[in-house]
């Protein structure tokens, strides 16, 4: 079981200029709590195939003071998320896995009890806070979640024989991501490959080297798209595709102490 609740006391909007705050558009109190429970089973069909089954429950109880009192509110919401493992072998001292399942994207509870626009104080659409990779309604605009990932593959090999030496190759892969809600902006897929090797320097030592980023990959860890401007572009600004890059090949040493 999983609990958790945060305490946000001001997070808030301001106009700016040159860094200087000119005034508020919105300012709001969050409090948000959630729970997490999973269960799973067990089967083992024969001594090389068994499988996993499990099934997670969450729910989110929030509640919003906005500056408008127009968006303030409180809300509860709820999901179910159910998961598949199989697992084969071992044959030769190795096993193969196949996992499936459902995940959910959390949104900002702020937009769970908005109903006005701060800025323009126009009418606004709420959003469901638990949601699955598409938009439930059918709205013209378009049913993806910006940045909602359509695959993600990761996969790795661990070797660690008697001897002294081991090692690792981990693979980590992020499909492209709509960045619109129609789709006809899209990012670049992120593929990363992460590696270890040490070695047992005695019984109670370990020494290893963790390589990230290992072939220094440019790729994105996130991208959105909105409008921006820099000081020689038009004053309207320029819509585009703006990148958080992800680390470039760095090692991390390590000395483990086993007592």
């Amino acid at each position: 079981m999983q609990l958790r609740y945060d305490d946000i006391g001001n997070t808030a909007l301001y106009k700016t200029m040159r860094g200087q705050r000119l005034g508020t558009i919105r300012a709001d109190g969050v409090g948000q709590g959630a729970a997490g429970i999973f269960g799973q089973t067990e089967i083992e069909w024969s001594r090389v195939v068994r499988t996993t089954i499990g099934l997670r429950g969450d729910v989110m109880r929030f509640d919003v003071e906005s500056s408008h009192p127009g968006n303030s509110g409180t809300g509860t919401d709820g999901i179910v998320s159910p998961k598949f493992t199989a697992v084969f072998g071992p044959w030769n001292d190795t096993e193969f896995y196949a996992n499936a399942g459902l995940g959910f994207h959390s949104n900002d509870t702020r937009g769970a009890t908005l109903t006005v626009d701060p800025k323009t104080g126009e009418p606004a659409e709420s959003l469901t806070p638990l949601v699955r990779a598409r938009f439930s309604d059918h709205d013209p605009a378009g049913t993806f979640i910006p940045g909602a990932l359509d695959r993600v593959v990761s996969g790795g090999i661990t070797v660690e024989p008697d001897h002294r030496i081991f090692g690792s190759l981990r693979l980590r892969h992020f499909g492209p991501r709509p960045l619109l809600e129609d789709a006809s902006v899209r990012s670049k897929s992120t593929t990363i490959w992460n590696g270890e090797i040490g070695a047992k320097l005695s019984h109670p030592l370990r020494l290893s080297v963790d390589l990230f980023n290992l072939f220094d990959a440019s790729v994105a860890d996130i991208d959105y798209f909105y409008r921006s401007r820099l000081p020689d572009e038009p004053l309207e600004g320029v819509d585009d595709v703006h990148t958080h890059a992800s680390i470039p090949r760095m090692a991390r040493v390590s000395l483990q102490v086993l007592f």
